[in-house]
């Protein structure tokens, strides 16, 4: 998620406010942890309001900063769902917004450092799509053979070792 915010903050090109952003996935991996998350009614409203800064930045800067607008709404976005993310969907739902993101970074930053970031996301994402579907099997193998084996199989620490990651990261 910072990966997918910075590539379009480091453009330049966002108000300096928005790097405030970066605070959220920091400051919301301790609630996450707790499976808690912040009530629902913020991400419409966090997104409502990216929306009016988006159309005020039309308004004042006209057609030639759609993408900025567009950056900013998308940023917005963002951020009120990961603030509110409860489930494995909200999660996926956040990967997108950020792979959007990094679309729109795509233009607004043409650094040498935009392909740093870009090889940075493809190689999280991978490990959070590959890690996701593997806690899917290891939920849906619990079910099947009841309570206590979920559990066993969701507090295993022999799967996601280095190697692991190390073999994703290559394939990524």
């Amino acid at each position: 998620v910072i990966v997918g915010m910075l590539s379009v903050l480091m453009g330049g090109e966002l108000p300096w406010a928005f790097w405030f952003a970066l605070v959220t996935p920091i400051g919301m991996f301790p609630l996450r942890m707790r499976g808690h998350a912040l009530a629902a009614w913020l991400a419409p409203v966090i997104g409502a309001l990216s929306l009016v800064m988006a159309a005020w930045i039309l308004q004042v800067r006209g057609m030639e900063a759609a993408l900025l607008g567009g950056a900013v709404a998308l940023m917005g976005i963002t951020v009120g769902r990961l603030m509110t993310a409860e489930t494995m969907a909200h999660d996926l739902q956040v990967v997108l917004l950020t792979l959007l993101l990094f679309f729109a970074g795509s233009v607004v930053h043409t650094e040498v450092t935009y392909g740093l970031a870009l090889i940075a996301y493809s190689v999280f994402v991978v490990w959070a799509l590959v890690t996701r579907q593997l806690v899917i099997a290891a939920r849906s193998e619990g079910e099947r053979m009841g309570e206590a084996a979920a559990t066993a199989q969701l507090v295993r620490t022999d799967v996601v070792t280095p190697g692991f990651l190390g073999a994703t990261s290559v394939l990524a």
